[in-house]
């Protein structure tokens, strides 16, 4: 039995394709497909491998739902150890009973990485849909329509590394309620995606999200750049503006860089938190604005708070509930799969054709420490991909002067020694302010807009917009 399910008014140019292989011999299957045709999946069902195949060879998919439910039978056992002879990107997220769980045949497919995630009956059919559009980001064939995760154009959150799945749970939880969320982490490490992932499945999803780098407004304009102004109410004032604030109404307000924010606008921000209003530079009257709050930092609060930096009774408000994003070179093996994916996203992008990464790429990846995180990462691949003269990139493809040093003998240029001094400098500054953007430009002797330059140039800094970093599609 075969057959092939899309949501009525999907269109089928936008709809992602999925294969569901159910040994279930349960007759919840039609629920199952009906759900998955809702969140616009076109399924191809089946129930044994033989039309697993058949579908495989006319179709291009390459995510699949394994739905196991009892003590599978003999023949059923040994299917499922032969569905690591599918096609090498076919990978799956296991639907399985808790009995079903321990199947050693499972174990060493999750081993193998054809089956890529877990989830034991009953599932919620959210949970389901969100690791399959992790899956999608994965595979990189998230199609342009999407509903659930980004398209190519945009970030994604990829990994499967214990500290970034505490991430992905995180965001089921805390997009169910309507409380402020406080992201932390350094730089690059993804802190935008995540609050974009928490606003796309909010109740605030069919509202706008609203991005504001606190950090990066001008600091003469940022009070009306946040509550908006009056005609007249200075200088240039010619009409009335919304302010960014005002502009997430119904939807999600994203204060990237909260740590930055001037210490006499944080009783103004703290204000709209408690009360829900605002009031325009130059007008008197009180608006109500309904939208959801979502904050970021890559500054130390709790210091900042110590230094009389950051308002206790702000930060309160804004930490009730808390996602720390680990930098990229805690996260092990994600480091090599962030990179590949992105690879073959680039090379696809780009029509150049890449292989893969020579063996020295890889190490060289693996030791450096990665203080851009996610951003650097990407735009070493991307780099990396246009300049390679041949289909295997090499450690100096990637940037890594001292790699390349050591395999040809050669000094660097005086241009790249130049690149590296100053991207260090910067480093180093924004290490030593506790990453105040402030205080480490006030250390170089620049303006604040001259290092956030520098910081874009380098890929180590919380410019706007974000990159095409997460998912998973996992930068902020």
């Amino acid at each position: 039995m075969s057959l092939t399910t899309t949501a009525k008014d999907a269109k089928s140019a936008s709809a992602r394709p999925i294969l569901f292989l159910d040994y279930s011999r349960s007759e919840a299957w039609e629920a199952d497909l009906h759900s998955l045709a809702e969140a616009n999946f076109r399924t191809h069902y089946c129930r044994d491998l033989g039309e697993a195949r058949h579908i495989l060879a006319q179709h291009d998919i390459a995510v699949g739902v394994l739905k196991i439910v009892g003590q599978p039978a003999p023949e059923q056992l040994s299917e499922i150890e032969l569905l690591s002879d599918l096609p090498t990107s076919m990978r799956f997220v296991a639907v399985v009973d808790s009995d079903t769980a321990q199947c050693p045949a499972l174990a060493n497919l999750a081993k193998i990485g054809t089956v890529y995630d877990f989830h034991t009956i009953p599932v919620p059919s959210g949970n389901l849909i969100f690791s399959l559009g992790q899956l999608f980001g994965v595979t990189g064939l998230v199609s342009s329509a999407a509903i659930d995760e980004p398209v190519l154009d945009e970030p994604y959150m990829v990994g499967t590394s214990p500290a970034i799945s505490s991430v992905y749970r995180a965001i089921r939880k805390f997009s169910e309620v309507d409380v402020p969320v406080l992201i932390t982490g350094e730089s690059g490490t993804g802190k935008e995606l995540v609050a974009r992932a928490i606003h796309e499945r909010s109740a605030y999803k069919d509202g706008p999200f609203v991005a504001i780098n606190c950090a990066g407004l001008p600091e003469t304009l940022i009070h009306a750049e946040l509550f908006g102004h009056e005609k007249g109410a200075f200088t240039g004032a010619h009409r009335r503006n919304i302010g960014r604030l005002e502009s997430a109404m119904g939807g999600t307000c994203f204060l990237d860089e909260i740590g930055d924010l001037p210490l006499d606008l944080q009783g103004n921000l703290l204000r709209f938190l408690q009360e829900g209003t605002i009031v325009r530079v130059g007008g008197s009257q009180e608006i109500g604005v309904r939208a959801r709050v979502i904050a970021a930092t890559n500054v130390d609060l709790v210091q900042a708070r110590k230094k009389h930096r950051f308002r206790d009774d702000l930060y309160y408000r804004l930490n009730v509930l808390k996602i720390h994003l680990p930098p990229l070179r805690e996260r092990g093996d994600d480091i090599e799969l962030v990179a590949k994916f992105f690879l073959f996203k680039f090379s696809k992008e780009l029509k150049i054709p890449i292989k893969g990464f020579r063996e020295g790429a890889l190490k060289s990846m693996r030791r450096h420490d990665w203080a851009g995180n996610i951003r650097e990462l990407i735009s070493a691949v991307r780099r990396a991909v246009v300049i390679a003269e041949s289909q295997w990139i090499s450690a100096a493809d990637l940037g890594f002067v001292e790699a390349s040093r050591v395999v040809e003998g050669k000094l660097p240029t005086l241009s790249q020694a130049r690149i590296e001094l100053e991207a260090k400098l910067v480093r180093e500054a924004l290490d030593r302010a506790g990453r105040s953007v402030q205080l480490a430009a006030t250390e170089l002797g620049i303006s604040r807009v001259h290092l956030y330059r520098l910081m874009q140039k380098h890929m180590i800094g919380a410019y706007q917009p974000v990159e095409d970093v997460d998912f998973i599609q996992s930068t902020g």
